[in-house]
């Protein structure tokens, strides 16, 4: 065969596969797809076809490949769902933890209520020079411990009462020398305040053997 009939041959191979790109190519491009533009199609149909051609070859030597990847998705919305919970839950708690704070304010408020209305009319009525009764004083200062009992809040002794030292209950007043032994014999100098099982202040007392 001559040189110029194999030049002639490999011409007309070359011209019968560009045809067959060609159709194929625009065979892919009249196809609906919805992430490519038919601009895209009509530019660059060589590349889609490799694209297409690895995309498959990638599948059948790796079937697992597209699982795993939906995999993949799946688990990420999962993981975007549930941060998105947490953050519901949690401003959700912070709102509750609010209005708890809300309500028990309200309540001590409500509970004190009459108190916190008297004293300030005590006290000006007192600086004013008006002959206040001592049992007006003291009914309005015994209302204390009481309305603070409607809140679950005790007084833990009175002053001057005479009791057994527990340092779970009890300090020593500032003026009080060295250690209180456990069980000794103490004075109640300052009450202290105590929420179900919860120290609010300790009562302050003086050993009795002080004599003070």
């Amino acid at each position: 065969m001559k040189k110029k009939d194999i030049f002639d041959l490999f011409g007309s191979f070359a011209a019968f596969f560009a045809g067959i790109g060609a159709g194929l190519a625009l065979a892919h491009w009249l196809l609906p797809e919805k992430n490519n533009s038919k601009s895209e199609r009509f530019e660059n149909p060589e590349k889609e076809i490799f694209e297409t051609s690895d995309s498959l070859q990638d599948q059948v030597e790796n079937p697992l490949t597209a699982t795993n990847d939906l995999g993949l998705q799946k688990l990420a919305r999962e993981n975007d769902e549930l941060k998105k919970e947490y953050q519901r839950l949690l401003a959700r708690t912070r709102e509750s933890e609010q209005e708890m704070r809300d309500q028990e304010r309200s309540a001590l408020f409500h509970a004190l209520e009459s108190i916190l209305i008297q004293l300030p009319v005590l006290s000006e009525r007192i600086k004013a020079g008006a002959d206040i009764p001592v049992d007006t004083v003291l009914s309005l200062v015994d209302m204390i411990p009481e309305k603070l009992e409607t809140l679950d809040i005790k007084m833990i002794n009175t002053p001057g009462q005479i009791t057994e030292f527990d340092p779970i209950l009890h300090k020593p007043v500032r003026s009080q020398d060295g250690q209180i032994p456990i069980k000794e014999q103490v004075k109640v100098i300052v009450p202290g305040f105590q929420y179900k099982d919860i120290i609010l202040k300790h009562s302050e007392v003086r050993m009795q053997a002080d004599g003070k």
